[in-house]
């Protein structure tokens, strides 16, 4: 009996081994989770909230409204969003999708694709015009004009002393009417997080 007995621990004791400790919780996507100070998911999500919200209380796009009759179209412009930071690694992709979804779900413009985006709807319809049928094949040269480009900068100041250093985020963005090269909007937020370093005594 305690030879079973003990064979049955041990058995116990390896698969408990074998688990590694890990435990592993799903969590709200939304919620703010600061594993280090850097730039993370949440700040990305809420500057791009808060930044096309507040592009969007400004009168150009009820200006641009009233003259075409038409919601103004905005093109992002990922190589022109440029970011300098001092090592800490900022995801722009993410950042603009934020900043594509805000805009999209807000219902007062029309969001066209990248550049890069558009080669694969172009690629797309050459090869409709070789091999789909007369009544589903899309026509070229149908695409519509951005009025506004999108483009800015995620600049990143760190300052530190002792235990305690200071990161500091400026997002700027800028929408720039495509035909005149007049800024129509200039948008900035700022980040600014307190760490404090455990000591290492």
């Amino acid at each position: 009996m305690r030879h079973l007995i003990s064979i049955i621990a041990t058995v116990l004791i390896l698969a408990l081994a074998g688990c590694g400790g890990q435990t592993i919780d799903r969590v709200d996507p939304n919620t703010t989770i600061d594993l280090v100070p850097e730039w993370n998911d949440v700040d990305s999500r809420q500057v791009a909230e808060e930044m096309i919200a507040d592009s969007l209380t400004r009168p150009w796009a009820n200006e641009f409204m009233a003259k075409h009759d038409k919601k103004p179209i905005v093109r992002l412009a990922p190589d022109e969003v440029r970011v300098r930071t001092n090592g800490d690694v900022i995801n722009k992709d993410i950042f603009l999708n934020d900043i594509r979804r805000a805009f999209i779900n807000s219902g007062k413009v029309t969001v066209v694709s990248s550049r890069d985006e558009s080669s694969a709807t172009r690629a797309e319809l050459a090869e409709q015009q070789e091999y789909a049928t007369d009544e589903t094949k899309h026509q070229q040269r149908q695409e519509f004009g951005a009025d506004y480009i999108l483009h800015g900068t995620i600049n990143v100041q760190d300052q530190e002393e002792g235990r305690r250093s200071i990161k500091f985020y400026s997002v700027d963005l800028w929408l720039t009417d495509v035909q005149t090269r007049v800024q129509v909007w200039a948008g900035n937020k700022k980040i600014k997080k307190d760490v404090t370093r455990a000591s290492n005594r």
